[in-house]
């Protein structure tokens, strides 16, 4: 948290090798602007861990500063797999986010592009290319 707080005009991100640190990085992350935390690393690359730190994000953080997935695979492979096994899980999530009246269809949808598609490009600033 020092080392981030000393250099206010850089972006960070960080992943967690363990579920138990989420709720400390996700305060850390309210306090310091240039903060974000991203996907799930191999550590904790399971369905019911991910699932639940998605949801705990998803209550604690705003979109802005949630990068929905992020891969060090080392084949493309096993990259789209862990994109399409994130992409199932948050569907779920905001599902039962949904079910429990805590967002509605329009504000689901919004979601999960902000944290998979816009606050990605905005944190690592990079665009898709123009055909």
């Amino acid at each position: 948290a020092e080392s981030v707080g000393r250099h206010p005009r850089r972006r960070f991100q960080c992943y967690l090798a363990s579920a138990h640190a989420n709720q400390s990085l996700c305060t850390l992350c309210r306090e310091l602007p240039n903060l974000a935390l991203a996907g799930y690393w191999w550590h904790n690359f399971f369905p019911s861990i991910i699932e639940r730190i998605m949801a705990e994000r998803l209550d604690m953080l705003p979109t802005n500063k949630q990068i929905g997935f992020f891969s060090d695979a080392y084949c493309i492979e096993w990259a789209y797999a862990k994109c399409v096994i994130v992409k199932r899980i948050l569907a779920k999530v905001l599902a039962d986010k949904f079910a429990l009246g805590q967002y509605d269809a329009n504000a689901a949808v919004s979601i999960a592009r902000e944290i998979l598609f816009e606050t990605p490009q905005t944190l690592l600033g990079m665009h898709p290319g123009k055909d």
